[in-house]
C-alpha cells in the first residue's frame, strides 16, 4: 500500500496554494488517484474518513474543491476507500501509517 503525491511547481510552490495530484495504490495493482488537487484538502478528507469508519459501517467525506467525496467502508481489520469510480482496499492500521508518512513527507518538502 503507498500513498503517493507530487505538487504542480509550475506556478511556484505556496504553502497555502498546494496543487499537485495524489495516488493510492493497494496490493491487488488497484489504484485511486486525483490530479490538480489541493493536497492539504486531500489529506484531511483522508484523515478524517480514517478517524470515522467504524468497524462494520461506512462514511462518506467532502473534499474541499472537489465534487466528488471520498467514501470509506471498514470491516474488522480492512478498509476500503472509494473515490470516483475507483476502490482500493487496505488493511487499516497499514494505511494510518502510510497517511502520516505520507504527510510528514509533505510538510517536510515545505520546510
Amino acid at each position: 500500500m503507498t500513498i503517493s503525491w507530487k505538487i504542480d511547481e509550475e506556478m511556484g510552490v505556496y504553502p497555502e496554494d498546494l496543487l499537485g495530484n495524489i495516488s493510492l495504490h493497494d496490493s491487488m495493482g488497484r489504484r485511486l488517484e486525483e490530479s490538480a488537487t489541493f493536497l492539504d484538502t486531500f489529506f484531511l478528507a483522508l484523515a478524517t474518513g480514517l478517524s470515522v469508519a467504524s468497524d462494520g459501517g461506512w462514511s462518506s467525506v467532502d473534499i474541499f474543491d472537489e465534487p466528488d467525496p471520498l467514501q470509506f467502508s471498514r470491516n474488522s481489520e480492512r478498509i476500503t476507500i472509494k473515490y470516483k469510480d475507483a476502490s482500493v482496499e487496505f488493511e487499516y492500521r497499514t494505511v494510518v501509517s502510510e497517511l502520516i508518512q505520507s504527510y510528514r513527507s509533505l510538510l517536510q518538502y515545505l520546510c
